[in-house]
């Protein structure tokens, strides 16, 4: 308990609300439940409405990982039944967040990040895989700075560039603090979700909606993160270089980064070997849904081809 108490105190620390708000936290029966439990025992402008919240390794409301739609629909539904300006779901051990607007309808984790970025000065991290959303947007463009994926080369990538946050699209939040004379780095769900509190909470004080933000975006047809397994005889350079190979006179832009990362003017498309599972991973995103579809057709067939 003396930990507990210790680690919500710091987190209080960053709250900035400037409105009154509704916000449903799906602790997927994962640790974060008793941290938020605790930081919002007192009276807030925050009422907060946390749902499966009971840490349970049988993860008996659904499954740990909010990537899956599935994984969301408790939390949907709360967000329409409450008519809360916005909830947010965590993963078992709480370092990931996702998040749905006041309509229920799932953020992208692009959208999360750009919104988030609003709230920290610049520079910014991100990883090989975030998209146009963000590589973009007018106001940020200039000032990011990209990573390999995984948490040990985002924190060292922001620790060089001493920036005050990074993301990756897997729902990573990364956040910088000084203790004493010394910034650390540290990613953290909950605090992703303070930072969306607080930003969303000027939105109301403005009378405006998580969700009408989101729909002034600029929208991209794009497919979710895809792992192709490797089997016995597959090999990801020699796949990596087959796809290179193929795509190399049409790049406006390329990159081995982390993979290969090739750009035209109509698509992009990342692909890497997980650095954790037999897999190849992918992301793709197109302007138009036929280009999409065209491309997503293509390197599938040069995927299994090697």
């Amino acid at each position: 308990m003396p930990y507990l108490n210790l680690y919500t105190r710091f987190l209080s620390k960053f709250f900035e609300i400037k409105a009154p708000l509704k916000v449903v936290f799906d602790s997927s029966n994962g640790g974060t439940g008793p941290v938020l439990k605790n930081l919002f025992r007192r009276s807030s402008p925050l009422t907060s409405i946390i749902i499966n919240g009971k840490p349970d390794g049988r993860f008996p409301a659904h499954g740990p990982n909010p990537l899956f739609d599935f994984a969301k629909k408790d939390l949907i539904s709360a967000v329409l039944q409450h008519k809360a300006n916005f909830g947010v779901i965590f993963d078992a051990d709480g370092d990931r967040a996702f998040f749905v607007d006041d309509r229920g309808r799932p953020i992208y984790p692009d959208e999360a990040i750009l919104f988030l970025m609003s709230r920290f000065s610049p520079p910014y991290v991100i990883d090989a895989g975030v998209g146009w959303q963000v590589r973009e947007n007018s106001r940020f463009k200039n000032f990011l700075v990209q990573s390999r994926v995984g948490t040990y080369f985002i924190k060292k990538t922001m620790k060089k560039v001493k920036a005050n946050f990074g993301a990756e699209g897997s729902g990573h939040y990364y956040f910088q603090t000084i203790f004493g004379k010394h910034a650390a780095y540290f990613d953290s769900g909950i605090m992703a979700a303070i930072q969306m509190i607080n930003g969303v909470s000027h939105f109301k004080e403005k009378g405006q909606k998580l969700s009408e933000w989101l729909d002034h975006l600029p929208f991209y047809y794009r497919i979710p993160e895809t792992n192709f397994r490797l089997n016995i005889k597959s090999n990801t350079a020699k796949t990596i270089k087959a796809v290179e190979n193929f795509y190399k006179r049409a790049a406006k832009i390329f990159s081995h980064l982390d993979g290969l990362t090739i750009e035209t003017d109509e698509f992009w498309f990342n692909l890497r070997g997980s650095n954790t599972e037999p897999f190849l991973r992918l992301r793709l995103e197109a302007r138009k849904k036929d280009v999409l579809a065209k491309e997503l057709r293509r390197l599938k067939t040069l995927i299994k081809k090697n």
